[in-house]
């Protein structure tokens, strides 16, 4: 049944570890029969493609997250973001962080510092992706179930809602 292409009617809910904190890239899709699948997603930008749709051995309802205790979280991380960002401006040179300087303007300097920006966001994000990949399967893991793969799956259903109340998947 891998890599079958599936909409699905179902609720969508974030996963929690710790009952604390988001596990991001993760979601649980809720169907109205009991349903639970495991929806991959790491991209929080709308697009109607289908994402990776997994099955867990386990049970996950009981850790779907309380949104209360996430808002909490996310106005830490802000600030700490944007501390961290001005420390590490003030520690690494720019020259660095952005290449050599181009003060008298040379084209292939400006595209090689544009592409080593480039390159190290997208490393950045293929770890990032890794890392949560890792985390969740673990914990899958210490609790004795499995993570199997059943296809790709896109919505019924809005994703997010804007606040102006417009939906997209």
């Amino acid at each position: 049944m891998k890599n079958d292409f599936m909409n699905i009617s179902a609720s969508i809910h974030s996963l929690s570890l710790e009952r604390k904190s988001v596990i991001r890239g993760w979601y649980i899709l809720v169907t109205p029969e009991g349903e639970e699948y495991v929806m991959r997603r790491n991209l929080g930008l709308s697009s109607r493609r289908y994402w990776e749709l997994y099955r867990s051995t386990i049970p996950l309802g009981d850790y779907i997250l309380n949104t209360d205790n996430e808002r909490k979280k996310h106005v830490s991380a802000i600030f700490f973001g944007i501390v961290g960002g001005i420390i590490v401006t003030r520690l690494i040179p720019r020259e660095y962080l952005l290449g050599p300087s181009n003060t008298p303007f040379s084209l292939v300097q400006a595209l090689l510092n544009i592409s080593i920006i480039l390159f190290i966001s997208v490393v950045f994000v293929l770890l990032l992706t890794k890392v949560r990949d890792f985390r969740f399967k673990q914990f899958i893991t210490r609790k004795g179930g499995k993570l199997e793969r059943i296809g790709d799956v896109r919505g019924v259903a809005p994703f997010r809602y804007m606040p102006s109340g417009k939906g997209y998947w």
